[in-house]
C-alpha cells in the first residue's frame, strides 16, 4: 500500500484540480501521516467490522493539495460547521460497512418516484453544480419513495383546512423531493417556504451533494449518500448502500418488481402489500 500511495502521487504531481489549486509534493511526509492516521482508525473496531477501505487516487491526492494540507474531520458538530462555511480542503472519513444493506425496504413505493416529474429541474441543477445527474436522481428517488409521509401529514392536515405552515417542524422535519432537514440545517440551505418550491429544493440540494462530493474525495455514492442521510456517520450505512445500488440499476428507467417479496418475512410482504393496496385505492392521500 505504501509504494502505492507514493506512486499516486508521483504519476499525479501535475494535476490541477477543478479550483486550479494544484499539488504540492512537499506536502507528502504529513500527507503520509494522515493517511497512516486514517487507516489505523479503520481498523480500530469501533469504526468499522475490521475492514479497511481500499484507498483511491482522489483520497491521496487529497492531501497533497495547496495551499495546506487537507483536515481530516470526524466529529460531528465540526463537520457541520465545515458545511456551513462551504470551506474547501476538507475530508469526512467514512468507512465501509459489511452489515449495511441495499434491499429495498417493505416501504418504498417505486410508483411515488419523482424522477421523471423533476427530471429537467435535475438535469439544470447537476449541469450548474458539475454533479453526476444520475447521483440526484438517485436521491430524488429515495426521499420520494421513502418520504411521502410528509405529503401524507400535509394532506391529513389539509382536511382540517390547515395550511402547510401549521404542521409541527418536530413532525415535519425535511420537505419533499430532496428532504434537507431543516430541523438540523436551520435556513442554511434556504427557509421552509424556500425549499417548498421545487426548483430551490432541488438546486439546494444538488448545492449540498456537491459539497459531500468534495469532502469524500470524489464520486464514491456509498459515501455520499450515507453523510447526506447523517452527516455524523463514520461508516456507510442502509441509506447509502441502497442509493449506490439505485444509482447502479436506475430503477426510474428499469421499474421493479411492484411487490418484491421478501423471502422468510411475511409480516413485511404483508405490511408492504398492505401499503401498496392502500395507494392503489387512495393515491390522493398520497398526493403533493
Amino acid at each position: 500500500m505504501e509504494k502505492d500511495f507514493f506512486n499516486t502521487i508521483l504519476q499525479n504531481i501535475n494535476v490541477v484540480d477543478e479550483n486550479g489549486l494544484g499539488y504540492d509534493i512537499s506536502l507528502l511526509p504529513e500527507a503520509k501521516k494522515e493517511y497512516e492516521n486514517y487507516k489505523n482508525r479503520c481498523l480500530a473496531s469501533e469504526w468499522s467490522d475490521s475492514h479497511f477501505d481500499e484507498w483511491s487516487d482522489a483520497d491521496t491526492l487529497k492531501f497533497i493539495r495547496k495551499p495546506s494540507l487537507v483536515e481530516f474531520i470526524d466529529d460531528p458538530a465540526k463537520r457541520k460547521q465545515a458545511i456551513l462555511e462551504n470551506k474547501a480542503n476538507v475530508y469526512f472519513p467514512v468507512c465501509d460497512n459489511k452489515s449495511a444493506s441495499n434491499e429495498m425496504p417493505w416501504n418504498e413505493i417505486h410508483q411515488l418516484n419523482g424522477v421523471e416529474k423533476y427530471n429537467s429541474l435535475i438535469v439544470a441543477a447537476a449541469k450548474e453544480y458539475s454533479l453526476d445527474p444520475d447521483l440526484l436522481r438517485a436521491i430524488v428517488y429515495m426521499e420520494t419513495t421513502h418520504g411521502y409521509y410528509d405529503n401524507a401529514i400535509s394532506n391529513v392536515f389539509g382536511a382540517f383546512n390547515l395550511t402547510p405552515n401549521y404542521i409541527p417542524e418536530s413532525i415535519n422535519k425535511s420537505i419533499l423531493p430532496m428532504n434537507i432537514n431543516t430541523q438540523f440545517w436551520g435556513d442554511n440551505f434556504g427557509s421552509r417556504e424556500q425549499l417548498r418550491i421545487p426548483e430551490y429544493n432541488i438546486y439546494a440540494g444538488a448545492k449540498h451533494l456537491k459539497q459531500l462530493q468534495n469532502a469524500v474525495g470524489g464520486l464514491d455514492i456509498e459515501k455520499i449518500a450515507t453523510l447526506y442521510n447523517n452527516l455524523s456517520a463514520r461508516r456507510i450505512n442502509d441509506y447509502g448502500k441502497r442509493v449506490a445500488r439505485l444509482y447502479q440499476e436506475k430503477p426510474w428507467i428499469n421499474p421493479p418488481s411492484q411487490y418484491n417479496y421478501n423471502e422468510g418475512a411475511p409480516l413485511l410482504n404483508f405490511l408492504r402489500a398492505l401499503l401498496i393496496s392502500t395507494y392503489t385505492l387512495c393515491p390522493s392521500l398520497f398526493a403533493e
